[in-house]
């Protein structure tokens, strides 16, 4: 797995705005893929336990992006890359489907990081204002 190979050469994603990018993508391919095998309507006894592997990696991996994202505040919003808001909508999007949003809803701090870091890059990356836009739709209800 390509996660593994981001960690068995281990530099400071703090000092490397592609690298950092690189770890949002592995993390976000991990969640696309567990939210993939928990949409499945058809899994065996057997696959089951697999799903529920799927899903734990999942929430690993959405934790992992509020660590990596948490990071970005070493660099300047301009020198991030410019599809780094795909990876946090992914996040946002993993956590607000767990957690089952509703309009009354408070964010957790996780999650309000998260959209916080998106809404800081609508002024310099139009794909972060879509994807603003598309967060805030959904969280109304």
């Amino acid at each position: 797995m390509r996660l593994q190979v981001l960690a068995a050469h281990p530099s400071p994603v703090d000092s490397d705005p592609m690298l950092l990018f690189a770890h949002m993508v592995a993390r976000g391919a991990v969640i696309k893929l567990g939210q993939a095998a928990t949409s499945a309507l058809a899994w065996s006894p057997a696959e089951q336990q697999q799903q529920q592997q799927h899903k734990r990696r999942a929430s690993a991996a959405a934790a992992e992006m509020v660590w990596l994202t948490r990071q970005i505040t070493h660099f300047s919003y301009f020198t991030v890359h410019p599809f780094l808001p795909d990876p946090l909508a992914c996040a946002i999007g993993f956590f607000n489907a767990e957690r089952g949003v509703s309009s009354n809803a408070t964010l957790p701090d996780d999650v309000a990081h998260l959209v916080r870091v998106l809404k800081n890059l609508q002024s310099v990356n139009s794909l972060a204002r879509a994807h603003s836009c598309e967060v805030f739709r959904h969280s109304r209800g």
